[in-house]
């Protein structure tokens, strides 16, 4: 499986590939993962000839893709609200690495309890992503 990330900007409140992100015209910025899993940010300047690789300590949060697609091919990735069916109704998930079964797993969100559905029990017909948890937190109490 390819690797496949995003970037949450916690000071933009934005994901670093929003077409709002704010980005240094005069610089091009990609953003890489160092061997100890930290963010870098390589910028090269066309007009200079200038090029640096900037660490930032707790700008962002990477979230991984979990390998999993939803119902119209949407990549669906750590931190994103799906929508399942189970039983007769439409249920909310949130997408989260669990490190005891070193997988990601849904987990269902309700006032009583929480209980997590594994990438091989959804639903492929009716699975789709709704929202992220940076953007649409409310989503979490439905």
């Amino acid at each position: 499986m390819k690797q496949k990330f995003r970037i949450w900007s916690k000071k933009y409140k934005l994901f670093t590939d929003d077409v709002k992100y704010p980005n240094n015209q005069s610089y091009s910025e990609r953003y890489l993962i160092d061997q100890d899993g930290e963010i870098v940010i390589h910028m090269f300047s066309p007009f200079n000839l200038h090029e640096y690789l900037t660490e930032v300590d707790g700008e962002y949060i990477v979230q991984w893709w979990s390998g999993k697609k939803d119902k119209d091919g949407k990549l669906i990735y750590e931190g994103d609200i799906i929508q399942d069916k189970l039983g007769d109704e439409f249920v909310n998930f949130v997408c989260k690495y669990d490190e005891v079964w070193e997988k990601f797993l849904f987990r269902m969100f309700n006032d009583d309890d929480s209980f997590y559905l594994h990438p091989e029990e959804l639903n492929k017909k009716d699975c789709r992503v709704i929202g992220n948890i940076f953007e649409n937190p409310e989503l979490l109490k439905q």
